[in-house]
């Protein structure tokens, strides 16, 4: 009965966006696109010869694929994904440092391409493969774009994964408010965009509910058990593809860190915003006999986070792990490949004295996000990475406030380091201030270098300096 119950209920929320709500589909309609990005969000850079379009804060994989003229290409990493084991993975990495592109080229490398009723689309029809192996592909106004292939194609066992499976992308970057009930609804709203990408799915649900059940919507929140809304989706998909579901997570840690700087830590608030974005992503991810595999990524991974999921298949990455380190930032190589694009007045020396300094298990790292600020203005170096930390200004402040925190930054404005074990532990936001190097090193303020680093990293000192000017 009870069963049946949630299944009205989630049929609730796909006929009320179905009749009331125009799908917000994705089919990457090419005609459409070139019509669809923020007029703020795209710059361009002119030498004599042309002009570069450079588009700063895009998050969409094929936009920046297909419109940018500054692309960087960091599809290995899909291989690199499918070879190594584990069910989940979380990866932490500074913010604006490429998670959310990357998580949604996994997106588009994975997901199944259908039309509004759900059905696959034939092989002259899909165009996300041609994203990867590269080829002919028509824009809006008739102009057709060739692509160069992705270093992913290079790898069979990886493209035939390629179009296979369902894909849920739950993005809680938007998740926050000033009380519980805000949180909450902003929680719903970003299932409710999931739902309603996927209405066809109501063909399953249809003869089950009443009429007035999925009339009646005034109060959605009791018509949805919201810690199930995630694992009901990878049902629906899974029954109606017949094939295991990937579920990503962008910006895991958003709801808790606003929620953590909205309401402090020893809040009832707190707590139940922890155990509802908890609870959603522990149905979803334990015990899921519709998962293929998931994905989490985020800034900062909080302590109690490994025993709520409760999920034993878990692999993490941080910026102090080898695995995935070359494919956030910009490496070397790569920046060099840009600025010799763009041709910008400025030479790569001068621009890798401001916007370098963190070697990754010896792969230096560059950030992103003032490398292609200095370039939309014409080469001017500022500190713009600074405008970005918003969502973590709370945390900051509270860290830098502790008598070991005057400390270490009295030692690091002398051009010393401060060494450090056991950094790459959960940070434990009921003791904040004793987390004051974690919270600073996974926000990207320190670089972080090992003194013995060919086994048992974690367990020998770091030495921990400010990367850049």
């Amino acid at each position: 009965m009870r069963d049946l119950q949630f299944v009205c209920c989630c049929l609730t929320v796909l006929i009320f966006l179905w009749r009331n709500t125009l799908a917000e589909r994705n089919f990457s309609c090419l005609e459409q696109l070139g019509v669809t990005i923020p007029a703020q969000s795209t710059f361009s850079t002119e030498d004599k010869n042309r002009t570069y379009r450079i588009f700063l804060g895009e998050e969409d994989f094929e936009t920046l694929r297909l419109l940018g003229d500054v692309f960087v290409d960091k599809s290995e990493m899909i291989n690199e994904y499918l070879e190594r084991g584990g069910l989940v993975l979380v990866i932490t990495r500074p913010t604006k440092w490429g998670k959310t592109v990357n998580i949604n080229m996994f997106k588009r490398f994975f997901e199944i391409e259908m039309d509004e009723k759900g059905v696959p689309l034939g092989n002259d029809s899909v165009h996300n493969r041609v994203l990867f192996t590269g080829g002919n592909i028509k824009l809006s106004g008739g102009e057709t774009r060739k692509l160069e292939s992705l270093a992913v194609a290079n790898f069979a066992s990886a493209m035939d994964h390629q179009g296979k499976n369902p894909v849920i992308l739950l993005n809680l970057k938007k998740v926050g408010g000033s009380t519980y009930q805000e949180f909450e609804d902003a929680l719903i709203r970003e299932v409710k965009h999931l739902y309603m990408a996927n209405s066809y799915l109501n063909q399953y649900l249809v003869d089950k509910c009443s009429e007035e059940n999925y009339q009646n919507t005034s109060n959605i929140l009791e018509k949805i058990k919201l810690k199930n809304s995630l694992y009901f989706l990878s049902k629906l998909l899974f029954h109606h593809f017949k094939r295991t579901v990937y579920i990503f997570i962008d910006d895991f840690d958003m709801p808790i860190l606003n929620a953590y700087q909205e309401f402090g830590s020893k809040t009832q608030d707190y707590i139940k915003v922890c155990e509802i974005t908890y609870g959603i992503m522990r149905r979803a991810l334990r015990n899921n006999q519709y998962l293929e595999r998931g994905i989490l990524t985020g800034t900062f991974h909080f302590g109690w986070m490994n025993d709520i999921l409760g999920i034993n298949d878990v692999r993490h990455s941080s910026i102090v792990d080898m695995t995935f380190s070359k494919f956030y930032g910009f490496t070397k190589k790569e920046l060099d490949i840009i600025l010799d694009r763009v041709n910008i007045k400025i030479t790569s020396d001068i621009m890798k004295d401001w916007y370098n300094g963190y070697d990754f298990i010896g792969e230096m790292i560059y950030n992103p996000w003032s490398t292609l600020s200095s370039l939309l203005n014409g080469g001017k170096l500022d500190y713009y990475w600074k405008d970005t930390l918003n969502s973590s200004k709370v945390l900051i402040n509270q860290v830098l406030l502790s008598d070991n925190a005057q400390e270490y930054l009295h030692q690091l404005l002398q051009g010393k380091v401060i060494s450090r074990k056991n950094i790459n532990k959960p940070i434990i936001l009921e003791n904040i201030q004793d987390n004051f190097h974690r919270v600073l090193l996974f926000g990207g303020y320190f670089n972080p270098v090992s003194a013995f680093c060919e086994s048992n990293c974690y367990i020998h000192p770091w030495n921990l300096s400010i990367p850049n000017k």
